[in-house]
């Protein structure tokens, strides 16, 4: 099938569960693949040292917080590294996990490659970015999660563009570590969990400040949790924001306690996915979502109708779930895992 050089050259500990779906489905699909990689990013992840081709030192990962200036710098100097560290001539096909459109746009590395783009559709508003973008397309292309982002790069005139399923983490083992939050979780008999930390703050407004949810939330023994850094006041001891960082075993136990998992993101959420999307699929929860046109793709994925337009809305909805079982997810992660034999061809 070939070899393949997977460059993650941007760190983001976030991708680590999408490099690992991405890597396995390579490998499962009879690609001989090396990996480059941050080392601290490599230690969590599953594969023998033997899969590394290059392990990025510490001293150029991203620096935390906002030094723009600073990690652009480091970006370059991440690309210049590998240009001097390998030689991308030994492998047919080179795939790059996250795209920054200046610094691959003047480090290119090699022609031909398959960039992988999360919300880069986002960037033609960004006349430099948007330069940048163009530029990389002549010699490259594009892989996007769905018909929806692919639609953006096509309105801009760049046609190498091809569709690649994000793709299912494992289903979460037991949870192994209680929550340590200051409620008790088991007083009440239906938990609804938010576990992005930037909800849709108009949302949460009209849900704190609603009478009728907080009397539904009441006479039900419903619990609805958020995960945000910016709480707002709520008259009801139903709803609740968890204001403090969340160790990966108090997330995984969250979301398995919950019974239907909330996504109500901002606006400028556009031309990407929710990985949490693919994580309730992974783990065969229930969701419900505030409407939003680039989650629309979840739709496909439920045997009912998962978006809500108003307070209103959302408790008929969650009282459907509360009372029909047999409202359930229906997508099967494995039909979901990213297929590469048809985008990537011999040279």
């Amino acid at each position: 099938m070939g070899k393949v050089l997977f460059i993650d050259y941007f760190y983001n500990r976030g991708h680590v569960n999408f490099n690992q779906i991405h890597i396995n489905a390579l490998i499962e699909q009879g690609y001989d693949v090396k990996v480059v990689i941050h080392k601290s990013l490599a230690r969590q992840l599953t594969f023998p040292t033997t899969q590394y081709a290059l392990l990025l030192p510490e001293w150029i990962r991203k620096r935390e917080g906002r030094h723009p200036i600073l990690n652009r710098i480091l970006l370059l100097i991440t690309l210049l590294y590998i240009q001097l560290r390998i030689s991308t001539n030994k492998y047919q096909h080179v795939i790059i996990s996250y795209l920054d459109e200046v610094s691959l746009g003047l480090i290119p590395l090699c022609k031909d490659k398959h960039i992988i783009c999360h919300h880069n559709a986002n960037n033609f508003t960004n006349k430099t970015k948007n330069q940048f973008l163009k530029r990389i397309a002549r010699h490259n292309s594009f892989l996007v999660f769905n018909d929806y982002i692919k639609e953006a790069f096509l309105e801009h005139g760049i046609n190498n563009v091809s569709v690649i399923s994000h793709g299912c983490i494992s289903p979460y083992a037991p949870a192994l570590q209680k929550v340590n939050i200051e409620i008790n979780l088991n007083a009440y008999d239906f938990i609804v969990f938010h576990p992005s930390a930037k909800p849709e703050e108009r949302m949460i407004h009209e849900f704190t400040s609603s009478t009728v949810l907080a009397d539904y939330l009441f006479r039900n023994k419903i619990l609805l949790l958020f995960r945000t850094s910016n709480p707002q006041h709520s008259n009801s001891d139903h709803i609740v924001f968890v204001k403090q960082y969340l160790s990966t075993e108090e997330y995984i136990a969250l979301m398995q306690k919950a019974d239907v998992i909330l996504m109500a993101y901002p606006e400028k959420f556009k031309y990407q996915v929710s990985g949490v999307s693919f994580e309730c699929i992974a783990n065969h929860k229930k969701i419900l979502i505030q409407e939003h046109p680039a989650l629309s793709y979840c739709k496909q994925y439920y045997n009912y109708d998962i978006f809500f337009n108003s307070t209103e809305e959302f408790i008929k909805k969650l009282d459907f779930l509360r009372t029909h079982s047999e409202a359930q997810c229906i997508a099967s992660p494995k039909a979901l895992q990213p297929n590469y034999t048809n985008i990537l061809k011999e040279r």
